[in-house]
């Protein structure tokens, strides 16, 4: 046994601490398992080649409010027009809010991995995109840590190609628009229309993103 589950033990015994959190982290892992480790990893790292995003140390808050989306049908409820979104809506629509709970928290819990930066160049122009043109750090902080208030994602977690991806659905209206009932994929577009924001910016903000780094936030 590891010295950090003899603590556990212990505490447990003790009565310092409940048995109910320990209960609900398993249950949520067993959960995730079951419906999500085939696309987003089994330590929900994500995939680059499904262009599935990191879950692993996201904000619970914007989990939840994602995971409420996918329920209510505001994400993934036309299967043309986004297929991998109306996936992960068939795959929440039956979930309990105590399990969308459960899943929060433990997501947000795990340790997101390390990304490698793929393309230096591109990362200095979405260096400039990111901080003057765009001025994303407005929502998304100075190090796309996210910010809990505003229900912004933390992006310097997520693969460069999950980021481009994602920048294309809202320029093309997958996760905003007349019939969907999103502020935040609103707001998204928004951004993109009024800073005339190309494909081309938007993969290299994408590479920018990803190589920022969790260990800027303490410099």
């Amino acid at each position: 046994m590891t010295a950090a589950k003899t603590i556990l033990l212990s505490l447990l015994l003790t009565g310092f601490v409940s048995a109910e959190p320990v209960k609900e982290h398993h249950e949520a892992a067993v959960l995730f398992k079951e419906k999500c480790a085939q696309c987003h990893g089994s330590k929900a790292e994500g995939n680059a080649m499904l262009k599935t995003p990191t879950l692993a140390s996201q904000s619970s808050i914007y989990l939840g409010e994602q995971l409420k989306k996918f329920k209510e049908g505001v994400r993934g409820r036309d299967s043309k027009s986004d297929a991998v979104a109306h996936l992960m809506a068939q795959q929440v629509k039956n979930l309990s809010q105590k399990q969308i709970d459960q899943l929060t928290l433990y997501l947000s819990s795990l340790k997101a991995p390390a990304i490698k930066e793929e393309n230096k160049q591109a990362a200095q122009r979405g260096k400039v995109l990111y901080h003057k043109k765009a001025n994303c750090t407005s929502c998304h902080g100075l190090y796309a840590e996210g910010n809990d208030t505003m229900k912004a994602p933390k992006l310097n977690i997520l693969s460069a190609a999950y980021i481009e991806a994602s920048l294309k659905k809202f320029a093309r209206g997958q996760r905003a628009g007349v019939k969907v009932k999103d502020h935040m994929g609103d707001l998204m577009v928004k951004v993109i229309n009024d800073y005339s924001l190309t494909e081309k910016d938007f993969k290299d903000l994408s590479h920018y993103i990803s190589g920022l780094k969790p260990k800027n936030l303490k410099e």
